[in-house]
């Protein structure tokens, strides 16, 4: 899927344009944890929005996402999560 070439090209850009297939970061709540930061935790609540947060500890703020599945919940929100850490490094 091209939005999951994309993801990977701008989050692991060393290994952009991989020969073998990438994960399938909108489809799979597995490859969408592979995005979160490390250290970061957060919840997906199960209900009928497809909301998620997570957060880098007690103390900090959350970042929130949404999608239309659980998947694109979590990955949308995980990339805010390693935008902010970008923004924070600048």
């Amino acid at each position: 899927r091209q939005l999951d070439l994309e993801i990977w090209n701008a989050v692991f850009p060393e290994d952009a344009n991989p020969i073998q297939p990438v994960r399938s970061f909108t489809g799979s709540l597995d490859a969408a944890m592979t995005l979160v930061p490390e250290g970061w935790f957060g919840a997906l609540p199960i209900n009928r929005r497809c909301d998620a947060w997570l957060r880098a500890s007690n103390e900090s703020p959350s970042i929130y996402g949404r999608g239309k599945t659980p998947a694109t919940a979590l990955c949308s929100t995980a990339l805010r999560a390693r935008a902010a850490l970008l923004s924070l490094a600048a």
